[in-house]
């Protein structure tokens, strides 16, 4: 953090008496001395966990609290998957940029101030199967919803977002099927 100290004189012109007191104080420090990581660094869509675990952070305001998203460079458009929460790891289905096979998990790190370290950058590469099953990203997200989960709702409906955007070869008639089961299946 960064020291200031404020001083204050108080002068009497009468009397030509002059006093000063002075404090001194450190601003928050984020949090330090850590790393994170993720594994496995390639998977398929719907198909592989992906596990961001952080160790080692340090900081005097405890709690620390982790949030990881997935980053898309290319937009500079995120999805996160677990927000701000005390445990180090989070559990995630990724799904790929539409510009390409790989993504970005952005993983943060806050003290109990509101202190965050600078933001963990690590990339995964994420690919779809040869065979994409629209009907199981719906199962997906209804159970998700059922659950009350709108997180993994939202991440249902992302993977299923980069399929298609993915694959310049899908249909009109596949692309409107897909769609109304999303939507049905989380329908609520």
């Amino acid at each position: 953090g960064t020291v200031y100290t404020f001083a204050l004189t108080v002068s009497v012109r009468s009397t030509g008496v002059s006093t000063t007191e002075s404090i001194t104080f450190e601003t928050n420090r984020p949090p330090s001395g850590g790393s994170c990581d993720v594994s496995p660094r390639f998977g398929y869509v719907q198909v592989t966990d992906f596990t961001a675990v952080c160790s080692n952070w340090i900081d005097i305001d405890a709690p620390l609290r982790y949030q990881f998203e997935s980053f898309d460079n290319s937009t500079a458009k995120s999805s996160i998957f677990c927000t701000y929460q005390t445990p180090t790891y989070c559990v995630m289905s990724l799904a790929p940029s539409p510009s390409s096979d790989n993504t970005t998990v952005k993983i943060t790190v806050q003290d109990s101030l509101g202190s965050e370290a600078d933001p963990v950058y690590i990339p995964v590469m994420v690919q779809f199967k040869e065979t994409f099953n629209s009907a199981d990203a719906a199962s997906a997200a209804a159970n998700a919803a059922q659950s009350g989960d709108m997180l993994s709702v939202a991440g249902s409906v992302s993977i299923v977002s980069s399929y298609i955007q993915s694959n310049n070869s899908i249909d009109k008639q596949t692309l409107q099927t897909t769609a109304e089961k999303m939507l049905s299946a989380i329908a609520v």
